[in-house]
């Protein structure tokens, strides 16, 4: 059976790491994605309402992906 080549996207360096760590071929983009502006939106109204601060661990789990049933998507990061 013959495997599959894996594409992430990502920005900056990351690229790298997902390469050696999982194999996988990273696509760099210059821009933030949908994901990543509504996480910076819900990292900033948990701030706003003190319920994160810097140096805490932030998840955000998308259910479905508009018009890709077969998708989910998880985005984590660390406050600064």
């Amino acid at each position: 059976m013959a495997s599959r080549t894996k594409i992430v996207a990502t920005i900056g360096p990351a690229s790298r790491s997902l390469s050696i760590c999982w194999g996988v071929t990273a696509i760099v983009l210059e821009e933030l994605s949908w994901a990543e502006r509504v996480l910076d939106v819900g990292v900033g109204w948990a701030k706003a309402h003190g319920l994160a601060r810097s140096g805490d661990r932030t998840v955000l789990l998308r259910g479905r992906i508009a018009d890709r049933p077969d998708m989910r998507a998880v985005l984590t990061g660390t406050i600064e």
